[in-house]
C-alpha cells in the first residue's frame, strides 16, 4: 500500500488540503470554509476541516493510499482538528507544523531561511543551520500586524481623514474610501468603525484601494505602501539578526495578498533586506501553504527531495489545476 502525507492549511477565510504520496506527487486536493477557532463558532470550523479532507480525499481517487502523517497549519493545536482528521484519513500521526516552516517549504527547496507573512495580519519567522527558529511580529492589529492588509488600510483611512479635515495632504484616498463605503462624507464612518461593523476583516479588505490609488499615482498611498514594505523587511532583518543570518546567504520567502497588490510593498522590502542582509533573497512562494506543509510532512517521515522529486510535484500541480 503507498504511504501519502496530507498538508492542511486551516485559515480564517478558507481551508485547504493537499495529498502528496510519497515521491512527492499531488494526488488529491480539497477546499473548505474558514477554520481559524479565533474568527469562527467551533460548527464552522470542524465542518470547514471536514469539507477540505473528505474532498481532498475523494479527489486522490480508489483506496490503496496510507496516510502516514497529517501536517497542520493554523493558529491552534493540531490536536483541536485531530477528531475529524482521524475519521476520515484513518488514524494517521498529526504534525503541528507551523506558520513559518510551512511557508518556507512551500518557497523554498532549503530547511533554513527566513519567511515573511502579509495578510490580514503580519510576522516574520526564521530558521538557521543549527536548527534554531524565532517568530518575530504576529501581535495582532491591536499591538503589532505592522505591513499587513490591516494596517495599510487603517494608514489609508487615516490619511483620508485628514485630508477631509484639510489638516493632511490631499490623497484621492478620499473620494475612494467614500465611494466604496457609499458615504457623502467621511465623518460617516465614525459609527461602523467603533461599533464594530467595519470589522478587522473588513477594514483590511480595503486594501486593495491603496493599491489602485498608488498605481495612479497617488503619492500619500505610494508612502503608506513603501512603510509596509519596509517594516516586513525588518521582520526578516530581526529575525536573521536573532540568528546570527546577516552574512549568511538564504531565501526569505514573502507570502500573502500584501506582497501580490502593486509595485511598491515589494521593491520597499526587497531594499531594505539588501540593506542589512545583502546575501537574502527575497521570492515569492511557488506553492501554496498546504503543499507546504505535505512538504514538511515528507521531510518528517525521512523522504529526500531532490530536484527529481520537485521535478514529480511540479508537474503533478500542474496537470490537476489543468482543465479537465
Amino acid at each position: 500500500m503507498q504511504v501519502c502525507v496530507v498538508g492542511m492549511d486551516a485559515g480564517g477565510t478558507k481551508t485547504r488540503v493537499c495529498i502528496l504520496d510519497e515521491n512527492c506527487r499531488l494526488v488529491g486536493q480539497g477546499v473548505g470554509g474558514p477554520a481559524n477557532p479565533n474568527f469562527a463558532p467551533p460548527e464552522v470550523v470542524m465542518a470547514s476541516i471536514r469539507q477540505a479532507a473528505e474532498s481532498a480525499r475523494a479527489s486522490a481517487g480508489p483506496a490503496g493510499r496510507r496516510v502516514a502523517l497529517v501536517a497542520v497549519g493554523g493558529p491552534t493545536s493540531a490536536t483541536y482538528y485531530e477528531p475529524i482528521l482521524r475519521e476520515v484519513f484513518g488514524n494517521p500521526d498529526l504534525l503541528a507544523a507551523g506558520e513559518g516552516p510551512i511557508t518556507l517549504a512551500a518557497g523554498s527547496r532549503s530547511e533554513f531561511g527566513g519567511v515573511i507573512v502579509a495578510g490580514t495580519g503580519s510576522m516574520a519567522w526564521g530558521r538557521n543551520r543549527r536548527g534554531e527558529a524565532i517568530l518575530v511580529g504576529g501581535w495582532g492589529a491591536l499591538l503589532g500586524d505592522e505591513g499587513s492588509a490591516y494596517d495599510i488600510a487603517i494608514a489609508a483611512l487615516r490619511a483620508a481623514c485628514r485630508c477631509a479635515d484639510g489638516r493632511g495632504t490631499p490623497t484621492t484616498l478620499l473620494p475612494r474610501y467614500l465611494s466604496h463605503l457609499g458615504f457623502r462624507e467621511m465623518r460617516e464612518i465614525i459609527r461602523p468603525i467603533y461599533h464594530g461593523e467595519l470589522d478587522r476583516r473588513a477594514i483590511a479588505a480595503t486594501c486593495p484601494l491603496v493599491f489602485e490609488a498608488a498605481r495612479a499615482g497617488d503619492r500619500v498611498a505610494q508612502t503608506i505602501l513603501r512603510r509596509a514594505g519596509r517594516e516586513l523587511a525588518l521582520g526578516a532583518v530581526t529575525c536573521a539578526r536573532a540568528l546570527s543570518m546577516l552574512d549568511d546567504e538564504f531565501d526569505v520567502v514573502a507570502s500573502g495578498g500584501v506582497f501580490r497588490g502593486g509595485d511598491f510593498v515589494l521593491p520597499a522590502a526587497r531594499r531594505h533586506l539588501a540593506r542589512y542582509c545583502p546575501g537574502a533573497r527575497l521570492v515569492l512562494p511557488t506553492y501554496e501553504p498546504a503543499i507546504g506543509a505535505a512538504l514538511v510532512a515528507l521531510r518528517k517521515l525521512g523522504r529526500q527531495l531532490d530536484d527529481a522529486a520537485y521535478s514529480r510535484l511540479g508537474e503533478s500541480v500542474a496537470r490537476l489545476a489543468a482543465p479537465a
